[in-house]
């Protein structure tokens, strides 16, 4: 290879590793050079610039007669001995009376040909300057540079490398040494179906260097996407990775990369000293900064997950502007994409952010950059907050909250303990969005947390509203009644508002689901007085849907379609989309009651349409269950199975165990419709056994059609088999139910098939059953007297041998053996 001179100054050291992936940058920067003058390869330290400019150089000196000069840049402190390091690179003299370009130029006039300028991020711009001499003077010479950050000459293409992929589309036919990962990381898949990712393959490439029993199977394959993905896809990163998997295993090596740069130290002893470690390579590109961007990054480093401009902004101020993109230029943060929402996003690595918040807690400035973090997250609630509860707005608002949801899930947790009026207020504002997508599990207790202990203000009425309101979806009836009434006390003797109304509609829901009709009545004809005197067109329709409600669980049809067809005449332009989806939910029930199935269905559908358009997780399942409901009234067995599937997966997600219940109760009256008694006792034993566990009250027409269902079933059955068919339903956890139903919902009873456990030892078949029972690992720990450690050692071999990976598929092969 031509690439210098005689003594080989100036060529790449031989590859002592093979190339994973870059086949298609390599050829990218190659056509490049062949239509552009300046190509500059950019990426962040680690990234493989010099790998992917050492292959290219490489094919174009034995592919073509072109010569390729290597100028390796990394060594040259001096700015000033650029020119000298390439000339001697070109084995070129000054001559008297010529500068050093001049000569390099005469160099490069006589035998035209490729200059690659290696590492020249710390000389940017004496490189810059000599570029623009260079390419002026000859017209030959052709220029391959690597840099963390452009050169900024006229003319120059840039090609920045990406990270390599943590996984691939899912695919079929993978041989076992590779795997394919089934989580999703940082970095996008770029395979073929039937492919390994990148990633993957160069972490078992580099693992099996330093243990050559190493390979990726489908049972590690998951593992070692996440620990891709954890480290951005960053091949240096991935290698230092690789070499600790002998010595940590690698389980623990990816519970120890929650903090990379301690991790990630021990690279080859011959590496440049920047690639020796993670933090050595992200200094090096720190060091590089002017002292306005290193401060940008540390603070910018505080944002969780994806951010705009305008976040970067309030927590590093005026200086993000013009800081967050010269950062991408130094290929620390990477480009921004246009989300769901219309926003461009940035992101920082993880390794990155890591390394600036450790500068940060230098700099002692950490808590009052995440003052001003949690400050614009509560700006960013409250804004969309005021979206969810506009009419036509809930979608792109409640989208604006689910890509700043690592933000506004970190930030209220901070502010509990270092500004709790913040918390407060943020708390309040997240409220309408837990509740739209089904975060009650998690949204209660921090909303609860934040307004314990503070002022009755009207923030803590609207606080306690929203309390009930989310105790009410998780079916916790004491919890929201204790809210509810809290607030109807406390204002019931002042002049109404239209916080009072909805204190009185939520509790009327509450009552409503305890069997209180008549009082549930009483609080909705309240509410519907004092929302008409308010001129409340919000709490007027909820009025008239809890009064439809009541109407329609006491028998009283007629009724129930008066006050229902009534809220359907409120104004939607006046209502949050979520209300009117409660008025559709009212009209058809009341239409279903009264055996109208046609605009029941057609109501139904409508109201199933609008809450998937906006991601409303509850009402999606609410509208599944009676798509089911109608279907069963209508003897369309065929179609009826389907949406219980659906709203069992989205009310166990929720937490609704209330919709899980009248799930199961469906799904037996289907069961009974299709000659499987059996399935259809067991079902309804399980849910009378955990709606009584669970102090659900019996609703009296639900009640008086399931004990019909029951004796028609029971006396198909015989004693014997129906008290055994009533025993497994009782034994059965709410999960396990789920599970059951949902097998039986869609292809009938779970075929037993006792072989499928053949391979389990009798204390696995004990643990398999005690997961299927809803036992958690520490729960099955105390209750067999063994470790934590050691359940979860059973639990891995119970996976390896059955192939079921989650808690759900353990329980479904439960269910499919008989242990339960």
């Amino acid at each position: 290879m031509a690439a210098g001179p005689a003594d080989g100054v100036g060529v790449f050291p031989p590859a002592l590793t093979s190339l994973v992936g870059r086949d298609g940058e390599i050829a990218e920067v190659a056509e490049s050079l062949e239509r552009h003058r300046l190509v500059t390869v950019t990426g962040p330290g680690g990234i493989g610039k010099t790998r992917v400019a050492a292959e290219v150089a490489d094919r174009l000196a034995t592919g073509s007669d072109a010569r390729v000069w290597v100028v390796q840049l990394a060594a040259v402190e001096d700015p000033e001995q650029v020119p000298a390091a390439v000339a001697a690179c070109l084995g070129c003299r000054q001559r008297p009376g010529r500068s050093v370009v001049e000569s390099i130029i005469t160099v490069l006039a006589q035998e035209p040909g490729v200059l690659v300028l290696d590492n020249c991020e710390h000389v940017v711009d004496a490189v810059a300057g000599l570029c623009s001499l260079l390419l002026a003077g000859s017209d030959e010479v052709r220029i391959l540079a690597t840099s963390r950050e452009p050169v900024g000459v006229a003319g120059e293409a840039r090609l920045r490398l990406g990270p390599l992929a943590a996984e691939v589309p899912e695919a079929t036919g993978v041989p076992e040494a590779s795997g394919v990962p089934e989580a999703s990381g940082a970095t996008e898949a770029t395979g073929a179906p039937g492919e390994v990712a990148d990633g993957v393959r160069l972490f078992a490439d580099r693992a099996q260097l330093v243990d050559p029993t190493f390979t990726v199977t489908t049972d590690t394959a998951p593992t070692v996407a996440r620990i891709v993905a954890r480290l951005d896809g960053l091949p240096l990163a991935i290698e230092l990775a690789a070499a600790r998997c002998e010595s940590l295993g690698l389980t623990g090596l990816a519970e120890q990369l929650e903090q990379p740069l301690a991790v990630l130290t021990s690279g080859a002893r011959d590496a440049p000293a920047r690639h020796r470690s993670l933090r050595a390579t992200i200094d090096w590109s720190y060091q590089l900064l002017s002292r306005s961007q290193q401060r940008v990054l540390r603070h910018v480093a505080v944002l969780p997950g994806r951010f705009t401009l305008e976040a970067a902004e309030a927590v590093a101020g005026g200086q993000a502007r013009e800081g967050v993109p010269g950062l991408v230029d130094c290929s620390l943060v990477t480009p921004p994409t246009v989300c769901r929402d219309g926003r461009s996003r940035y992101r920082m690595p993880e390794a990155v952010a890591s390394f600036a918040r450790e500068q940060l807690a230098v700099e002692e400035a950490e808590q009052e950059v995440r003052a001003a973090m949690a400050a614009y997250a509560m700006g960013v609630a409250e804004r969309a907050s005021e979206g969810i509860g506009a009419a036509g707005r809930e979608p792109a608002a409640a989208t604006w909250c689910d890509l700043e949801a690592p933000l506004l899930d970190q930030s209220p947790s901070w502010a509990l303990h270092h500004d709790p009026a913040v918390a407060r207020r943020t708390a309040v504002a997240l409220a309408p969005w837990f509740q739209l997508r089904g975060r009650a599990p998690t949204g209660y207790p921090l909303l609860q947390e934040a307004t314990t202990g503070t002022d009755r203000d009207a923030l803590w009425f609207a606080a306690e509203v929203w309390l009930g309101r989310l105790a009410h979806s998780l079916a916790d009836w004491p919890a929201a009644m204790r809210h509810f009434d809290t607030v109807c006390e406390a204002l019931g003797s002042s002049p109404p508002t239209p916080r009072l109304v909805d204190a009185l509609t939520g509790r009327s829901g509450t009552l409503r689901n305890r069997s209180r009709l008549a009082h549930a009545t009483d609080d909705a004809e309240t509410a519907l007085g004092l929302a008409r005197r308010l001129v409340y067109p919000e709490g007027e329709a909820q009025a008239l849907v809890q009064l439809s409600l009541a109407a329609s669980y006491g028998g009283d049809h007629r009724a129930a379609t008066r006050w229902a067809d009534e809220a359907a005449t409120v104004d939607p332009a006046g209502l949050p989309d979520r209300v009117s989806r409660r008025v559709a939910i009212a009209l058809t029930i009341a239409h279903a009651d009264a055996g109208r199935l046609e605009p029941a269905g057609r109501t139904c559908a409508e109201g199933l349409e609008s809450a998937r358009r906006a991601g409303d997780v509850d009402m999606e399942a609410d509208f599944l269950y009676f798509t089911t409901h109608i279907a069963l009234q209508a003897a369309d067995f065929d179609h009826a199975g389907p949406p219980i599937c659906e709203s069992l997966q989205l009310s166990m997600r929720s937490g609704d165990r209330l919709r899980v219940l009248d799930c199961l109760d469906d799904c037996a009256h289907l069961c009974a419709a299709t000659d499987r008694p059996a399935e259809a006792v067991t079902l309804w034993e399980a849910r009378r056994a955990l709606g009584e566990a669970a102090l659900m009250p019996e609703l009296a027409h639900a009640s008086h059609l399931r004990e019909e269902g029951l004796r028609e079933a029971r006396a198909l059955l015989g004693p014997d088999a129906a008290d055994a068919a009533e025993r497994r339903g009782t034994r059965l956890c709410l999960g396990a139910a789920a599970e059951l139903a949902s097998l039986m919902a869609v292809a009938g009873p779970p075929h037993v098939d006792p072989t499928a456990s053949t391979g389990l030892t009798p204390r696995e078949r004990e643990l398999l059953t005690l997961v299927a029972g809803g036992r958690t690992d520490a729960e099955i720990a105390a209750e067999l007297f063994i470790s934590i450690r050691t359940v979860r050692s059973h639990l891995d071999r119970i996976r390896d041998k059955t192939g079921s990976r989650r808690r759900a598929d353990l329980t479904r092969l439960a269910l499919q053996v008989g242990l339960v």
